[in-house]
């Protein structure tokens, strides 16, 4: 599935990389994941609306 925000050049739609604690790097994933799912869902409420 093709993304709009699929911007990114190492595949991911965030592009980031950086060394860091284990709990901090799970709750970047965590929060990645919560805006990723808020971007799309603005996206596809924003092409829906009439």
């Amino acid at each position: 599935m093709s993304s709009v925000v699929d911007v990114g050049g190492m595949g991911s739609w965030n592009d980031e990389s950086f060394e860091a604690e284990e709990e901090v790097h799970a709750r970047y994933e965590q929060l990645s994941t919560r805006l990723f799912s808020s971007l799309r869902a603005f996206t596809l409420t924003t092409l829906d609306a009439k």
